[in-house]
């Protein structure tokens, strides 16, 4: 009877922290609204992951932009 009350419940598959890692990797900031129903996360830990989430997705953005206007440039001197 006391380890009824002891155990936490089990988490989601979709709350597994492997399974955020993965998603965010393939859908970048998509993931945001499954770490803010998370149940297990504290709010202070939900809004740090929050904005790293959309800090790393900003980078990466521009990031993205940059290399693609150099490729752009690149085609236009070889005149493809």
């Amino acid at each position: 009877m006391e380890n009824l009350l002891t155990e936490k419940p089990k988490l989601k598959w979709y709350f597994k922290t492997s399974f955020l890692m993965v998603t965010f990797l393939m859908v970048g900031p998509f993931v945001l609204p499954l770490i803010l129903w998370h149940p297990s996360f504290s709010p202070k830990k939900k809004l740090l992951l929050s904005f790293s989430i959309i800090a790393l997705s900003y980078l990466i953005g521009t990031a993205l932009s940059k290399s693609l206007e150099s490729i752009e440039a690149y085609y236009s001197l070889a005149d493809f």
